[in-house]
């Protein structure tokens, strides 16, 4: 996933803060969140993949499939 949700992000033209307050985060925490999460250090909750795809733009399945 973390891959994957990196690649969704750049694709989007997005910064780490940028996604992570689009996707409801605390704009204090959401750079850090998602390089946590895009290191793959720690995994979102589903309720937050969910806002993440969202904002992408992308299936749920997306961030899942590895490549």
């Amino acid at each position: 996933m973390p891959k994957r949700l990196k690649q969704a992000r750049l694709l989007r033209g997005l910064s780490q803060q940028q996604l992570g307050i689009l996707a409801g985060m605390d704009r204090f925490v959401a750079s850090a969140r998602m390089n946590q999460y895009e290191r793959g250090v720690h995994a979102p909750e589903f309720k937050t993949v969910v806002a993440l795809v969202k904002v992408l733009q992308v299936p749920t399945a997306y961030l899942f499939i590895k490549r």
